[in-house]
């Protein structure tokens, strides 16, 4: 039996050959963990990560400039360079300087948000609008992702911290730490070259024609860009701005397609419905309006029916003060078409004791964005203004993420009273009501269409279009899992043909050669996180197996000595021909 022992050893590479056979053995026995294998490691979580915006305006670059992450977590104050900084937005509150605490060395951002936006107090509600605004101010040249929290995520930024904490203790504690601890290196799906958007963004118009010939009666037009802003472009579902006004808009479009039904009670105003494109980029889609209507105006072949004044809708779903603001850019001279609709709106608020206000600022052209829609139409000498609940335009839920379907009650009860205000307000001045006889305008049959309005298609429609984020990258991006482009718009473009009529699309037109905006697409990936070990663990890895190898080579190289040491020991000695044991 010693023999066979000693043999064993006589071999040398067959306890090679049996440590090499070991992990293919174990691999071969549990596939399923090897198919989990990557090369930097073991997928721990995969989730959705949204992208901070991305696009050049009048050749100013805007949000995130980069879209693709390889790159190992780290904590905040901690070691950045080339590496993904994990951080809850709370620890970027208060933060004056986001650029100093997010250095260019940085390789990419993972900002953890509420998975629950909705149910933020208003404090935090202000705080984070406030965070949105900061972060939006510069662009970074490297990756900004958020992510709703999850407990895996929230885990995952535990451990980063807590591995930061370990390496500002001792030395000894640190290298041990280095060694045994797990770190995380996060992978983007999205890792194409370009992700330039080129798709074209188009108008939906429609049209209610009066009676008489188009080109000798007055146009009102009705306008609501329906894209939104936010923070993230997939995270940006715009209930207020614009969602509201676009549903007001279809809501004013439903009623007066029942009154232009009945040659009784059809006005002698055109008026043209513009669900306009791009409306948080300067409102583009009224400029290509204006543009056309321009062209067309010059043509004398056919002629177009002039303007009298562009109705703008713009956030009309809160009332924290019960009022409508209509805003202008310069006030409006007594018994002009514009103070005399003003009138009308105060007396038609006044019914729903509510209040409408009107608010005067210039234009400054100067201002990288336009306040309002209504400003277009003014600097090309079309009246117009814009009713909104908003009594400033730099109210920053306008271009907010939080800017959600809260499904709260008061919501849609403030979005149809707004619509009733300004639906009944549209009918006495297209109908010439006398503004200042409140008992006619009150009694007035026509006037009562108005309660018409129809709560469940505001509803309806509410929950459809804020279902869906419509930032302009959204509603022009070509990905299949995006569906605005598929069906929002298509819906839109059905309830607008349904009622109106002459309905058709109109693509925006940008310069080619200097666009007024260029957008960005990979608004949205999936990333996945790795557990790893650290650079240095593979060090010390690297040199236990060369000690080992070491130590069994060495060991090998003396078998022999160690066989005829054993044999020694093993065989009895013989004394006057008697066995005697060895001591």
């Amino acid at each position: 039996m010693i023999d066979d022992f000693c043999d064993l050893f006589r071999l040398q590479f067959s306890l090679i050959y049996v440590l090499i056979a070991v992990p293919i053995v174990s691999t071969a026995l549990n596939p399923a963990s090897s198919q989990k294998q990557h090369q930097t490691g073991v997928v721990v979580q995969e989730f959705r990560a949204y992208r901070l915006q991305h696009f050049d305006l009048a050749g100013n670059l805007k949000g995130s400039r980069n879209w693709r992450v390889s790159f190992d977590a780290t904590a905040l104050n901690s070691s950045v360079l080339r590496r993904c900084l994990i951080v809850s937005w709370r620890h970027l509150l208060g933060v004056v300087k986001l650029h100093e605490i997010l250095p260019p060395t940085l390789g990419a951002v993972l900002i953890l948000i509420p998975g629950d936006l909705t149910s933020l107090s208003i404090e935090d509600r202000d705080a984070f609008v406030e965070l949105e605004h900061n972060l939006l101010e510069k662009p970074f040249n490297f990756g900004v992702f958020l992510s709703p929290e999850t407990p895996a995520l929230k885990e995952i930024l535990e451990n980063v911290e807590k591995q930061q904490k370990n390496e500002k203790a001792s030395a000894l504690a640190t290298l041990i730490s280095m060694v045994t601890a797990n770190s995380y290196h996060f992978v983007s799906e999205i890792q194409s070259s370009n992700v330039q958007l080129t798709q074209p963004i188009f108008n939906i118009m429609s049209k209610l024609s009066s009676f008489e010939r188009n080109d000798k009666v007055p146009t009102i037009l009705i306008v609501a860009h329906y894209d939104s802003f936010g923070l993230a472009p997939a995270l940006s579902f715009g209930a207020d701005s614009n969602a509201s006004g676009m549903i007001a808009l279809l809501e004013i479009l439903l009623v007066f397609s029942k009154l232009y039904g009945n040659n009784y009670t059809r006005a002698r105003y055109n008026l043209v419905f513009l669900l306009s494109g791009a409306g948080k980029f300067n409102f583009m889609g009224s400029r290509q309006f204006i543009d056309d209507y321009t062209e067309q105006l010059e043509n004398s072949n056919s002629p177009a029916s002039k303007i009298e004044f562009a109705l703008c809708l713009d956030s009309l779903l809160y009332n924290e003060d019960d009022n409508l603001y209509m805003h202008v850019s310069k006030l409006p001279r007594n018994n002009s078409n514009l103070h005399n609709f003003y009138t009308r709106l105060q007396n038609s608020a006044s019914k729903y004791n509510s209040k409408a206000e009107i608010v005067a600022k210039k234009i400054n052209l100067g201002d990288e964005y336009l306040a309002w829609e209504h400003e277009r139409y003014s600097i090309r000498k079309i009246y117009g203004f814009t009713v909104s609940k908003h009594a400033n335009h730099k109210n920053p839920f306008r271009r907010s993420i939080l800017d959600l379907n809260t499904g709260k009650p008061d919501q849609i009860r403030n979005l149809k009273r707004n619509i009733r205000v300004i639906t009944e307000a549209l009918i006495d001045h297209v109908f010439q009501i006398p503004s200042d006889d409140e008992t006619l305008a009150r009694t007035s049959s026509t006037s009562d269409l108005s309660l018409q309005v129809d709560d469940n298609m505001i509803s309806s429609i509410f929950s459809l279009i804020t279902s869906f984020p419509r930032s302009v990258q959204n509603m022009t991006s070509s990905k299949d899992d995006i569906p605005p482009k598929q069906f929002l718009l298509n819906d839109l473009f059905s309830i607008m043909n349904h009622y109106g009529h002459e309905t058709h699309y109109v693509p925006i037109k940008l310069d080619k050669r200097d666009p007024e905006f260029v957008l960005y697409g990979a608004t949205i990936d999936k990333i996945f996180a790795y557990r790893i070990k650290p650079a240095i663990f593979d060090l010390v890895l690297a040199s236990v197996i060369i000690g080992y190898l070491s130590l069994l080579y060495i060991f090998i190289l003396n078998a022999s000595n160690l066989q005829y040491k054993l044999k020694i020991y093993t065989t009895p000695v013989m004394s006057n021909g008697m066995v005697k044991k060895r001591n």
